[in-house]
């Protein structure tokens, strides 16, 4: 059991401590603001219960996990003292986020973990100013963090291979699927494909080839359906490599090269049509259809996590996790 401590109180923040909790550890969810620590907890509390409904914790690891669970002021005293590891979940900020871990440094054991949520930002400018960046590096969930297995670990140029390879094991020992990012490149790289994909679907919109809609089918009733079980590469090599290169050599000086987002969507901006939040975006809401939506979300990746093997109520014991508790009881 480690003494984790989350901090960030927004979207990732308390997800990210249900990932931990799910895994037996103790987990003290940290924040400035006493309302939005009192509503994150809330949420935190909701996703346990969610997952021992759904029979993926049971009743005793639920009971365990809600007792696991503390919440504190970033500015309590000792916080950090105990932390075997400190996942940051605060604003994509790097002047903030900069000011943090060297605050942090000041606080920990010089052996606690410094774990970054980043999902844009260069982790190697986050951590340049610390004194001890081995031990600091980016592990990017994507939410909801209990149910997604993907973490995109970032190493950058300084952290230690050894802490490196610790967080791998930790991760892979929580069910995750940990994917090394073997070069730092703006948006790491599920937002680079994600992000590459919504511009050929804007291009695609604007050129009026389709609608939202019938571009959302193409993508969940076929690319989504076969490149989950498969990934892309393999597609190709059994579509042949020589097929696939001559489509390319025609395709590719075809596809959207937008360095900008299209006017149509910054129309839409204008308009305030934010999406969920403010009723219009691509599609039109109402106020029950987006959390009605999110609920079936969730029993579908939960679905997809168990039909994974990747039982969230089995702890693995991993050599590296070990290693983090003998170092968290010195």
């Amino acid at each position: 059991m480690l003494e984790v401590v989350c901090v960030g109180t927004g979207t990732m923040g308390p997800g990210v401590a249900v990932d931990y909790l799910a895994h037996g550890h103790r987990v003290t969810l940290a924040g400035r603001d006493r309302v939005r620590l009192f509503t994150a907890r809330q949420r935190a509390e909701t996703a346990l219960a969610f997952l021992a409904a759904e029979d993926f914790l049971s009743p005793e690891r639920h009971v365990t996990a809600l007792e696991n669970l503390a919440t504190a002021s970033l500015d309590k005293p000792g916080l950090f003292e105990n932390a075997a590891v400190v996942v940051e979940n605060i604003p994509e900020n790097l002047s903030l986020k900069q000011e943090f871990f060297k605050e942090l440094e000041a606080v920990c054991p010089p052996e606690t973990l410094f774990l970054t949520n980043t999902s844009s930002l260069v982790v190697t400018e986050i951590f340049q100013f610390l004194k001890n960046p081995g031990r600091a590096m980016g592990t990017h969930y994507w939410n909801p963090p209990y149910l997604m297995p993907l973490v995109e670990l970032t190493p950058g140029e300084l952290a230690d291979p050894a802490r490196v390879e610790e967080v791998y094991q930790l991760l892979l020992g929580m069910g995750k699927t940990p994917v090394r990012v073997r070069k730092e490149m703006p948006g790491l790289i599920w937002n680079r494909l994600q992000f590459a994909l919504l511009r050929e679907c804007l291009y695609l919109l604007e050129q009026e080839v389709a609608t939202v809609e019938e571009l959302d089918q193409v993508i969940q009733k076929g690319l989504a359906r076969r490149s989950s079980f498969m990934g892309l590469f393999k597609v190709a090599d059994l579509g042949g490599g020589d097929v696939w290169h001559g489509i390319s050599e025609y395709l590719f000086p075809h596809l959207s090269d937008m360095a900008q987002p299209p006017a149509l969507w910054d129309e839409m901006i204008a308009r305030g049509e934010f999406g969920l939040k403010s009723g219009q975006g691509f599609y039109k809401w109402d106020k029950q259809a987006g959390p009605d939506l999110l609920k079936a979300r969730d029993r579908y990746l939960l679905d997809k996590l168990k039909e994974d093997g990747n039982q969230q109520s089995e702890i693995i014991d991993s050599p590296n996790t070990q290693t983090l508790k003998k170092r968290e009881d010195q």
